[in-house]
């Protein structure tokens, strides 16, 4: 049984530190917002103004676009919700509040490609692609009319290992290519 606590690093168990995320169970590799917001006590609001709200610990649900996309925005107002970023920018005080609201707002998108692809996670799936495949042929044989069967070994493309991953984990693939690159993972 995998847990959150096997795949995610210490810094993120110590950011969220809730018992009940620790030890939930990872069911298959794709890490769902709407499970981890219930962890949490954050709740999904259709009528919120804004992407989310830090005070009242919500969310407003994505629904525009694709189905990987609208995760990973999902997961973002979680990020800014754990980061305890304020809703409203406008009260940020100080001279360079863009510069402020742009450190929040990478901030918040490293938090959330960490929670949705966690290192520990990419690399097993990975090591799982890259094992040996094998085929079975049937075909007859034309001198004796007997069927046989070959069994052949392949090897996947690394492309192919990176789509397939990318396509486990319900992410992107451009996204999880810069994920698995900045992670030093490919080059």
């Amino acid at each position: 049984m995998t847990t959150f606590k096997d795949i995610y690093p210490q810094d993120i168990l110590d950011l969220i530190d809730n018992e009940d995320f620790n030890n939930t169970e990872l069911k298959n590799p794709m890490i769902k917002p709407q499970q981890i917001a219930n962890i949490l006590g954050i709740t999904y609001n259709e009528n919120l103004d804004t992407e989310f709200d830090t005070d009242t610990r919500q969310i407003k649900p994505h629904t525009t676009d694709s189905f990987t996309t609208n995760r990973r925005k999902d997961m973002r107002s979680i990020a800014y919700i754990l980061l305890k970023t304020r809703t409203n920018y406008k009260n940020i005080r100080g001279g360079d509040w863009q510069a402020r609201i742009n450190m929040c707002d990478r901030a918040s998108i490293h938090l959330a490609d960490k929670l949705l692809m966690p290192k520990k996670l990419i690399i097993d799936l990975i090591k799982k692609e890259m094992r040996p495949q094998y085929n079975i042929i049937k075909y007859t044989n034309p001198k004796t009319g007997v069927e046989e069967a070959d069994v052949k070994q392949y090897k996947k493309e690394d492309y192919d290992i990176l789509l397939r991953v990318a396509e486990l984990l319900q992410v992107n693939d451009d996204v999880f290519k810069f994920r698995a690159r900045t992670l030093g993972i490919i080059h």
